[in-house]
């Protein structure tokens, strides 16, 4: 985890993380670890009409990992009245979004290396501009089983 140091610097070894890139656990390895990814959407131009932004993995997921805990925010310009959903791998189990965003357990224990679904609908347009593109940011922890120790 980066120290922030009173002079505003941080540690060297976060500054080796970040300049040679993080990467996950390699399968076998026990522990939580987290994805995440930003996506902009299709443009929204219909009342009522939903869209549907895929986020995956950018590297591959250990077998057996499980999801702990995600979190989803949104963005957009304007004034627009959007109802978003979380959804794990298809649009049937979803949560809602509490304002422009969602933390939950409610995907605990799902696959990790399943796709994460943002749908949003437009519900008013208050004035805003059409199309409104909407930015979503999801992050999924998960945990890697811990391999049993060989004999």
């Amino acid at each position: 985890m980066p120290v922030l140091k009173a002079d505003g610097s941080v540690t060297r070894l976060f500054m080796a993380m970040a300049l040679t890139g993080w990467m996950p656990l390699a399968a076998g390895q026990a522990g939580i670890q987290a994805w995440t990814q930003t996506q902009i959407s299709p443009g929204l131009h219909t009342l009522l009409r939903q869209v549907e932004v895929m986020h995956v993995p950018g590297s591959p997921i250990p077998r057996g990992a499980r999801i702990t805990q995600v979190h989803a925010d949104r963005s957009y310009a304007g004034n627009a009245d959007l109802q978003s959903y979380l959804c794990w791998n298809g649009t049937v189990q979803c949560i809602e979004f509490a304002g422009r965003s969602v933390n939950s357990d409610a995907f605990a224990g799902m696959a990790a290396d399943q796709p994460m679904i943002v749908v949003h609908r437009p519900r008013a347009w208050r004035g805003g501009p059409k199309p409104v593109f909407v930015r979503s940011n999801v992050t999924v922890w998960y945990e890697i089983p811990a391999q049993p120790a060989k004999p």
